[in-house]
This record gives C-alpha cells, structure tokens and sequence, in this order.
C-alpha cells in the first residue's frame, strides 16, 4: 500500500508550475542550451522494479533473453568525437544571464556565472539518524536528509544546466542470467551485476556563521559524516550529476519532474531508479546504514547554511578524527596485547642462577 503522504505529495503534483521554471527554461536553456536544453525533459526510462527485501536498491527483473546476460556499459567514445557529434549550444548576452539570474533569485536559487557555482539557503535537518540524502526538501525523507531548502529543485537543474552540466548516468544492478540459486546465494554468490554511476564531478560545499566566533564556517560535504564502517571522514567519496527524470505519475496523466515530486534532491547511496539530482559515488554507496552525520561539527537543528554546488573545489579537505569509541576499542586491544605479552612472558621458563 502507497504512503498517505506520499500519496498526497504526489496528488499534490500533478499540475505542473509553469510560472518560474517556465521562464528559466525559456531564457536560461532554449536560448543558451539550443539543443541541449531537451535534457531537461528527456528523462531515463520511467519503468522501476520493486526490489527485493534483502537486496535494497537492486532490481528484481531478470534480463530480456534477447539481452546478454551482463549488460555492460558500452565504451565511451573518445572525447574528440563525442564533441564532433554534439551540437553547438547558443551563448548566453549578459541581458540573457542578468534575467536569468533574477528570475532564479526570486526561486530561491542563486547562480554565479563567473565562479560556475549554484547555490540556495538551506537549514539544518538530522542530526541524530543515518545519512541517505545529504540535500532534500520540505517534503523529502526528513528522518534522513541532513540538510533541507525550500528550493525547488527543478529550477537547481536550470541553473545548472544554465552553468553547462550535463546529466550522468545514474547506478545499476542488472540481475544475473541465469541467476543464482538459492545454495548459491547461500554460499555468497552474487545476484546482481553492479555498475556505479557515470557523469560529470560536482563538488559540494556547506558554509554558515558560528554563533559563538561569528566566524562564517565552510566544509566540504563529505567532511561533515562520519564513516561508521572505517572510522572517521569517509574517504573517497565524490558527487556526480545525473539530473533527475521526467515521469508519469499516472497513466494517462503529462510527465512530472520527479526531483520536484520526491524532493529527495542528493543521494548518499545508490538510488534507483534517477529521481534525483547528484548522487554519491563510492565503493560503499550500496549500502544505505554507513554514514552517520559529525554531530561535533553541524550546528543545531534548523541552523540555517548555504548549499554551493561548484565545478571546482571550495573548501579544503577537514578529516574528522575517529570516534572516541573507536579509540577507546584500540586503545583496550593495545592494553589487552600487552597485558597477554607480559602473561606470556610468566609462562616462559626464566633463567636458573649461577
């Protein structure tokens, strides 16, 4: 049975706002964007499989027999001829970017053209539950979204769509053929072939004032979770866009943009299918119970911080240092070694004197 609340959010969706993202996509892609712009509207598939209870994320479907068993990427094509075959995008007049960038303001999004950053107001949202999605909105998966803004997300696509970005690829499990059986399974056999996401690096950035210095504090994302398998920063671990999708919620009914349905804006694990902007990427992302936030680090709930997303680095790597728990079970093992050494040291026959 579907959610009330999700039902309702999706009830709630239905006539699509043509007023802001209307200009936007007027302005700031058929007019930039010419061609490109249609990525606002050509979605992935919208056909998603339940999974299955012990395989979260995964697809149940087993591949077409028409289909080869691994469905492997095909190879890219070399950089040169990808960009001989992709048409030439129209350039923006300052008028152009100047009505472009109120028209965004007034959304609640900001786009800089000179530093390539987007970025919106957001506020404080978890603190105290594991980590799925480090950006939603008002009606995303609030007991695990750790930062949440009132900015619509299809207008977050606009601007950076507007900044040149391209939607990836989102991650895939295809299931194996033939799949494996249930002594298989038992024995760890793997029922899935897994592919991780592909597109272009967006880079992260959290910044607010500290109440007590006054201070205007800036962390990369990922330096504000910890990892709760190694310990500390997750490491590793970068951020793509792939966009989101345009789906129909109801037979019959016109296509929606699922970011602005879901509100689920920047996934910290592998998501399918790509109702998102930015995904995670990391050996770890299919597991969704790993990254718990820097309760040390992030101000108190609704504390409000400014979400940038960039096309290079802002702010310099800050690891988090390890548990206290953590030290203590190394500093308890170390005692343990040396107290069982000395034990040992007993047990051996000592030197008869002279």
């Amino acid at each position: 049975m579907m959610d009330p609340d999700r039902k309702e959010s999706m009830r709630s969706h239905k006539k699509p706002t043509h007023s802001l993202l209307g200009l936007a996509l007027l302005l700031g892609l058929a007019l930039l964007l010419g061609a490109g712009a249609g990525s606002l509207v050509a979605g992935s598939p919208a056909s998603a499989s339940k999974p299955p209870a012990s395989q979260k994320g995964l697809s149940q479907d087993k591949p077409a027999k028409d289909k080869p068993a691994k469905d492997k990427p095909a190879k890219d094509k070399p950089a040169k001829e990808q960009a001989q075959s992709q048409p030439a995008k129209k350039s923006m007049s300052a008028d152009q970017k100047k009505e472009l960038i109120k028209i965004l303001a007034a959304g609640g999004v900001t786009i800089d053209f000179k530093k390539a950053m987007v970025s919106v107001e957001a506020r404080v949202g978890t603190r105290a539950d594991y980590i799925e999605y480090l950006l939603i909105g008002p009606r995303g998966k609030k007991h695990e979204g750790l930062f949440v803004t009132a900015a619509k997300p299809s207008l977050i696509h606009a601007a950076m769509l507007a900044l040149g970005y391209q939607k990836g690829v989102n991650a895939r499990a295809v299931a194996k053929d033939p799949y494996p059986t249930e002594e298989e399974y038992k024995k760890g056999a793997e029922t899935h072939d897994r592919f991780p996401p592909k597109g272009q690096e967006v880079f992260l950035t959290v910044q607010w004032k500290d109440e007590k210095s006054g201070k205007t504090l800036t962390y990369r994302v990922q330096d504000l979770y910890h990892d709760l398998v190694h310990g500390g920063t997750v490491k590793n671990a970068h951020y793509i866009y792939i966009g989101s999708r345009m789906a129909r919620l109801y037979k019959g009914e016109e296509p929606q943009y699922m970011a602005d349905v879901e509100q689920n804006l920047i996934s910290n694990y592998y998501v399918m299918p790509n109702n998102q902007l930015v995904t995670v990427v990391h050996k770890h992302a299919w597991d969704d119970g790993i990254w718990f936030p820097a309760m040390e680090r992030i101000p108190d709930k609704g504390h409000l911080v400014t979400f940038i997303f960039s096309r290079k680095p802002i702010a310099k790597p800050q690891p988090l240092a390890e548990p206290q728990s953590k030290k203590d079970e190394k500093q308890d093992e170390k005692q343990d070694d040396k107290k069982d050494a000395k034990d040992d040291d007993k047990k051996l026959p000592q030197e008869s004197g002279c």
